[in-house]
């Protein structure tokens, strides 16, 4: 079909369009629009691929991601990690961080390597919690790092630069004995701005100077939003059958199904958000970093249900708008602070979901040790990843979403729902919420972090 408007999408220095399985390559089209895929009716399964039962059980959303795309990607890493075809790699590099910044970034990097023709690794360092701690690959092997990317090529991007936490600089050398032509670097921690702009309106092969053959990339900054209304990748996104709105969430269940662990502690949380015809509100609270170093440094539960007044005054507000007359409700609470979630069951009762036994710790939970205390071990890295990604999980089971602004951790939740005009910002002083205005869908992917 001819279009009205000769599209030139880029897969990193070429011009591409129809993608040729047998080949394991896309086809020069330059005068047609892309058809990058076949229908776009959603199925869980399809070429080959089946989504995990647990996914399907009780995030059933994700199977409108499976229009093809998955498959065709999966064969791409596959004949690029075997030697089938050339390497062509993207490797995310890990950020020290919470998990909202590290998934964000990767789901990001992830898109990055399904634009550009690139089988797509992440790269873990020192004790940071590795993903594959909360996550099983459904699809491809994203934790086989090549062999020939050294540890010196990897040092550049860490967020501890040389042993300095949070070095702020965007500078980054590469190695004078690595070749600019087989790799490259693109760190975007923290932003600059400037050098985010290429995924709203621009062509990201030109984020580098070359071509190489290893990517290596650094972000704690989502723009998967801004990849699929990019005009350059607005073409390709429209063929894949993936809305601007499902981008980070089928990039996510692509590429992660929770680990057994999540899914054993977790299963009687996401059983009870599986009634049907019940109201779900969500609510995430986000008291600060202070919380996760015990008890001690949090306030008595009289004083602490006050944290979130704003938030439960917002989840009052929505169940009045929305609930239907006898509906049954139910919120969900996910708070850092485990006085504040026991004060809200005992406020709020059997209305009221949460985990109020749970201490919740930090993933990169090293950067808060104290004296050099040695609490915190790999183990308990490992574990509180899980958790984080548990209940960002459990979150997302509800109708509602009423967040904390300045924490991506509820805003992702929100987007993994799969659901629309749900989500409902809060700021500490900033008064409660309106039910008929929530956030829009591009307002909350730029919105610090971004998505």
């Amino acid at each position: 079909m001819t279009c009205m408007v000769v599209l030139a999408v880029l897969f990193g220095s070429q011009l591409v369009g129809q993608w040729s399985p047998a080949e394991g390559s896309w086809t020069l089209q330059p005068h047609r629009c892309a058809s990058l895929t076949g229908p776009s009716t959603a199925s869980v399964h399809r070429d080959g691929l089946t989504l995990p039962a647990s996914t399907l059980k009780y995030f059933p959303q994700a199977g409108r991601c499976m229009t093809g795309w998955m498959a065709r990607y999966t064969q791409l890493q596959a004949d690029v990690q075997s030697g089938r075809l050339p390497p062509r790699y993207l490797l995310s590099v890990s950020v020290e961080a919470g998990l909202a910044d590290r998934l964000t970034g990767l789901i990001t990097h992830l898109w990055h390597a399904v634009l550009t023709n690139r089988a797509l690794v992440t790269v873990n360092y020192g004790v940071l919690p590795p993903f594959e701690a909360m996550c099983r690959s459904p699809f491809i092997e994203w934790s086989r790092r090549p062999e020939n990317v050294s540890d010196e090529a990897v040092e550049p991007l860490k967020y501890t630069y040389k042993g300095q936490r949070g070095y702020p600089s965007d500078k980054r050398f590469l190695p004078a004995n690595l070749d600019a032509h087989t790799f490259q670097m693109l760190y975007l921690i923290n932003g600059p701005e400037e050098k985010l702009k290429v995924y709203q309106r621009g062509n990201i092969s030109t984020a580098v100077s070359t071509d190489p053959a290893y990517l290596l990339a650094a972000a704690n900054r989502g723009r998967t939003w801004a990849l699929a209304t990019n005009p350059f990748y607005k073409q390709v996104f429209w063929d894949f059958g993936v809305p601007p709105q499902d981008a980070f969430m089928c990039g996510f269940f692509f590429m992660c199904s929770p680990v057994a662990a999540i899914e054993q502690y977790y299963q009687k949380y996401w059983d009870a958000l599986q009634e049907h015809g019940v109201l779900k509100i969500g609510i995430q609270i986000r008291v600060g970093d202070a919380v996760f170093q015990g008890a001690k440094t949090e306030q008595q539960p009289a004083e602490a249900i006050k944290i979130g007044a704003e938030w439960f005054d917002c989840a009052q507000q929505l169940e009045k708008a929305y609930a239907a007359p006898g509906q049954k409700v139910l919120w969900y609470l996910n708070a850092d602070s485990k006085q504040l979630r026991k004060a809200a069951k005992l406020v709020y009762g059997d209305k009221l979901i949460t985990d109020d036994e749970l201490q919740m710790s930090h993933p990169d939970c090293h950067q808060n040790r104290a004296g050099g205390s040695t609490t915190c071990q790999q183990t308990a890295m490992d574990e509180a990843l899980q958790h984080s990604l548990g209940a960002m999980l459990t979150f997302s089971l509800t109708d509602y979403h009423v967040i904390t602004g300045q924490s991506g951790f509820g805003r992702l939740g929100a987007w993994l729902s799969g659901r629309w005009d749900n989500i409902y910002q809060v700021d500490r002083g900033a008064g409660g919420c309106s039910p008929g205005q929530p956030v829009r869908f591009e307002q909350s992917a730029y919105h610090y972090a971004g998505v």
